[in-house]
């Protein structure tokens, strides 16, 4: 006999994730086999003049598509021994067939009696999949879903706006869900929501963004502006560019002051007292931009003298004039960083987004959560705000490397999951700040992101071998981009799930 008392570990969830979408995709499967070939095997077994009504066909082949998705949660159910748990989805189950039954017999015959069973099925499958997920997974699900409290931390005392479907990374383990828990504190759960309005809410004891806004004096241009930069070994090639446009056309009349963090032992216009120099040794790849946050934090007396600061990845070109008021967050309208959309995912769905879905990664996004998606280099706001980032970021981070768990996209994914947590907070920016050169979008090129492989061997940096993907790799890829995001979104959604 299975112990009551146990509850899944990270294998176990991997092992229910991955049975659960497979039934789905089997009772797709035997649902649509009856749905094609339940009409012709009557007719050549009976004949032609034998055949069910077409209602009843379709009603019957739904009866088996949910039958088949609440038997595996039904096997959960009884090897745990949690009986009683669901007792009162059973008689609710009963009672509706039985009722519905007689209700519908009279105008639909037989077809209303199926319909009957499959409403009573789909009651079953709710309370199994919450005995499971509750008893076993030890997830606290919605009030809609079994009684639970809406809100865990109960400190609201409202409840709260949903979020919305979310992004890639498409694995049948990987968990999904509507509540997650801060990283570091996995006994208070925090609840994230959805709805359209996609926002996400955290724990309240979760580190806030600042609140105190610098003073800007009166007028953005007279804001003094920290330009955070790094390019260690190959990357201090871009630095001339950068640093010549960006001085001529970034945020005309504002002071600014360069952080250039590089193992170089010196660099161009280095003689600029606006340019500050910092040693900093190369990490090996992936560590170069895990640990961006903590290199930004050894100067953190430095830059919280400034009103903004802002990281640039090595390889931008800022090729038109950007005004104060087209860039810096608004904090009239509660914002306080500053973010640029991914140009890879401009014009697509969230659920496409390439959010991390590693349950065990601090940078995890349920498929139900997210709004953004963000490019990792070109990011910032207040220096309250963004030194708070960075510092929670970096925390994750470093858990992240005791786990032995590196994020899907490294410090892109860690920004993110940040800005899932913090909508509403930000100042979201087009491609037109991250235009990638060569690409054709309908935005103007302000900032060109230069293509890397013209000036070094990038594989090489970061010690990837150059492999061509199979036809066969090409298809399974094209099918994640286009179908099972789909059904996982729908998965998640039917049994909110929770981080």
């Amino acid at each position: 006999m299975y112990d009551k008392s146990a509850t899944a570990n990270a294998h176990d969830k991997q092992v229910f994730w991955g049975l659960d979408l497979f039934s789905y995709f089997f009772g797709s499967f035997v649902a649509t086999a009856y749905l094609c070939l339940f009409q012709p095997f009557i007719s050549l077994w009976m004949g032609g003049d034998r055949l069910l009504p077409l209602g009843f066909v379709i009603v019957f082949s739904l009866n088996e598509y949910v039958g088949w998705n609440h038997r595996m949660l039904g096997s959960y159910r009884a090897v745990l021994g949690h009986f009683e748990q669901d007792q009162w989805f059973m008689v609710a189950s009963a009672a509706t067939n039985l009722i519905l039954s007689f209700a519908l017999f009279p105008a639909f015959g037989i077809t209303g009696i199926v319909a009957a069973t499959v409403v009573a099925h789909c009651i079953m499958w709710v309370g199994r999949g919450i005995v499971v997920c509750r008893q076993y997974m030890r997830l606290a699900l919605p009030a809609g879903a079994g009684g639970a409290s809406c809100h865990p931390c109960g400190a609201y005392g409202r409840q709260l706006p949903r979020v919305r479907p979310a992004a890639r990374r498409y694995s049948g383990a990987a968990g999904a869900g509507c509540c997650g828990l801060h990283p570091a504190q996995p006994a208070e759960p925090c609840v994230l929501y959805l709805d359209q309005r996609c926002r996400l809410s955290a724990h309240p004891g979760w580190p806030p963004l600042a609140k105190n806004y610098p003073s800007l004096r009166g007028k953005h241009n007279m804001a003094t502006i920290g330009m955070l930069y790094i390019c260690t070994g190959k990357y201090t090639v871009f630095w001339p560019e950068f640093y010549e446009t960006f001085s001529r056309n970034f945020l005309p009349g504002c002071k600014k002051e360069y952080f250039v963090f590089t193992d170089a032992p010196s660099i161009a216009h280095e003689d600029d007292p606006a340019v500050h120099r910092i040693d900093q040794p190369a990490y090996d790849w992936p560590l170069s931009t895990m640990k961006r946050f903590a290199i930004f934090l050894t100067q953190e007396k430095a830059l919280e003298q400034l009103d903004y600061l802002f990281f640039f990845n090595a390889n931008l070109t800022c090729r038109e004039v950007i005004t104060p008021e087209e860039f810096l967050p608004r904090p009239q309208q509660g914002e306080q960083l500053l973010l640029v959309q991914q140009p890879g995912f401009w014009n697509k769905k969230p659920m496409f987004y390439s959010y991390d879905r590693n349950p065990r990664c601090t940078a995890y996004i349920p498929y139900n959560c997210g709004r953004d998606y963000v490019s990792g280099g070109l990011n910032g706001g207040t220096s309250a705000a963004f030194l708070a980032m960075c510092k929670e970021l970096d925390r994750r981070t470093e858990q992240d490397i005791r786990n032995g768990v590196v994020p899907l996209w490294h410090d892109e994914s860690q920004l993110n999951r940040y800005a899932a947590e913090h909508p509403g907070s930000y100042r979201l920016l087009t491609p037109a700040y991250w235009y990638p050169e060569g690409w054709q979008m309908p935005f103007e090129q302000k900032i060109i992101v230069r293509n890397k492989s013209r000036y070094f061997d990038v594989a090489a940096v970061k010690h990837h071998s150059q492999h061509t993907r199979s036809w066969l790799q090409c298809k399974w890829e094209a099918f994640c981009e286009n179908s099972l995001p789909y059904l996982l979104c729908a998965r998640d959604k039917l049994l909110q799930k929770h981080l």
